[in-house]
């Protein structure tokens, strides 16, 4: 089947060490579509438009006025163009830093994954910039997650605040449960429900694959069979941090009995 789809791809990960960039490779088995890696600007980027769209829309009134009257003889010290001028603007922004590299390169689609906080704020950012893209929440075992983090250097960062990630995570987990994430119509799936089974056999990465609409390839057994980038075995989390975790949780009113009973 062949797929015509133009919409740019967006995943959003609960945290850091959750399989996004395995996640990233699977896609990347396409010739379709490109999928870039982690912008370290979309809380600013986000934050930006959020005051632009506030700004503009509280100086309406001084528009009215000046359509009365010349600008030289009013009160017009923050006089701004329309709201509507905001999403074509932060669009040419990021067409230009993506999707014009990723038509460069030969691919007529592109996308990135994201890993921080803010995860369901920054797809409502999104999908105002591009009301067609293809947005994906994913996340992993949070006990995992938070495992693997702290067997990176990057785990020093937060020597100040280590559960800062299990908040995140926390965070995260919840908007992409919730009923705006399903007003999205974003796409929820699991690491474990990535590597489930070989890719021919996943029913649920196939779905993704059909919700993005690019065709899955075989070279994403490949990709699944060849870990690169990973953390070395070691241990996972003490007593202590799960019932720090759990404490996080219960606070949030997150409840994953179902989905990971042993947390």
């Amino acid at each position: 089947m062949t797929k015509s789809s133009t919409a740019p791809v967006f995943i959003f990960s609960a945290s850091w060490r959750t399989g996004s960039t395995l996640l990233q490779r699977l896609l990347n088995t396409t010739d379709e579509l490109l999928i870039w890696g982690e912008p370290q600007f979309l809380i600013p980027a986000r934050r930006m438009f959020d005051l632009a769209t506030q700004s503009f829309s509280e100086a309406q009134w001084m528009r009215d006025q000046a359509e009365e009257e010349p600008l030289h003889q009013m009160w017009a010290p923050t006089i701004c163009p329309s709201p509507d001028s905001i999403v074509p603007a932060f669009k040419g922004l990021f067409d230009q830093l993506y999707n014009e590299p990723s038509l460069a390169k030969g691919f007529g689609r592109w996308g990135f994954k994201e890993v921080r906080n803010f995860g369901l704020e920054n797809a409502i950012f999104f999908r105002a910039i591009y009301p067609d893209a293809k947005i994906v929440f994913h996340y992993r075992h949070p006990f995992d997650a938070y495992a693997s983090l702290k067997r990176t250097d990057f785990f020093n960062s937060f020597e100040d605040t280590p559960f800062q990630p299990m908040q995140i995570w926390t965070k995260n987990y919840l908007g992409f449960k919730s009923q705006l994430a399903a007003d999205l119509n974003a796409f929820v799936i699991s690491h474990e429900e990535v590597v489930s089974a070989i890719p021919s056999e996943n029913s649920k990465l196939k779905k993704l694959f059909d919700y993005i609409e690019v065709e899955m390839t075989d070279t994403c057994d490949e990709v699944l069979g060849n870990k690169l980038g990973g953390t070395s075995e070691g241990q996972g989390l003490s007593e202590e941090e799960k019932k720090k975790f759990r404490a996080i949780l219960k606070e949030k009113s997150v409840d994953l009995v179902d989905e990971y009973p042993d947390v």
